[in-house]
This record gives structure tokens, sequence and C-alpha cells, in this order.
């Protein structure tokens, strides 16, 4: 299991809706939080 990267949710890695950044996979419950990631990852990213 994953962790949705924008709420926290957990996510079956073999059903994943992912975007890479920087050779790193991310993880998301929907296409929504990883449309949300991908307009502005600043915003996600520490």
């Amino acid at each position: 299991m994953a962790e949705c990267f924008v709420c926290g949710g957990r996510v079956h890695e073999y059903e994943e809706i992912t975007t890479t950044r920087s050779g790193e996979a991310y993880y998301f419950c929907c296409d929504e939080h990883r449309e949300e990631f991908e307009r502005a990852p600043g915003a996600f990213l520490s």
C-alpha cells in the first residue's frame, strides 16, 4: 500500500494513479489529486 501524496489516504500500488518528479514516483487516490499536485508541486514538497 502507498499513501496519497495530497490527502494521505491509502492507495493500492497496483491500481495506481501516479506522477514522477525527479525520478521519484508519487501516488494519488484520484486523478483530481494528481492534477492538483502537478499544478503546484511546491505546495506539497518541502
